[in-house]
């Protein structure tokens, strides 16, 4: 199998998040080689879930001299204080001014999405897998869901390395 395969993934991560009570419109898995990512073809990987829309998933091929483009790009994403390791979770809601300040959160907002919360798990090998959940759900996510989603991260990132482990032993 290909990474192309790894969409499979996040719709059925996506379902456990559903079953574990945690109303997820969007799902995303961003996996690079800043944060750990050991690939021979891809620098990059995101795989992404949309509720409606399906999965899909990003390929950028490993090439010379990208390492200060990822990290210029990173540094404009939600999630580049997760892999910094300035804190182990962010949360932003629409109308707040850290949404306001994210451009990548814009279409997002487009889309109707009105929450957005995003956290990192240390896989085995230390890697940091970062997990970005975002909802539609008027309100937006309940008081407990950073609670919920610690308590998933370790079986999530052990699940997700087991995957990894396997589609780089099939590359």
């Amino acid at each position: 199998r290909h990474p192309e395969t790894l969409p499979g993934v996040t719709e059925r991560l996506a379902e456990a998040l559903a079953e574990a009570g945690l109303p997820v419109d969007r799902l995303q898995l961003p996996l690079s080689a800043l944060f750990g990512l050991k690939h021979p073809l891809y620098f990059g990987i995101i795989l992404t879930w949309v509720r409606g829309k399906g999965s899909t998933a990003w390929l950028r091929p490993i090439r010379k001299n990208q390492e200060a483009e990822a990290r210029r790009l990173l540094a404009k994403s939600p999630f580049g204080p997760l892999v910094a390791g300035d804190c182990t979770e962010v949360r932003h809601r629409v109308g707040e001014p850290g949404w306001c300040a994210l451009p990548a959160l814009r279409p997002l907002e487009d889309d109707g999405f009105v929450d957005y919360l995003a956290t990192v798990a240390e896989l085995p090998d230390g890697a940091r897998q970062v997990i970005s959940i975002a909802t539609r759900m008027e309100g937006g996510f309940g008081p407990d869901v950073q609670e919920r989603l610690r308590l998933l991260k370790s079986p999530l990132a052990l699940a997700l390395y087991a995957i990894y482990q396997a589609q780089l032993a099939q590359q």
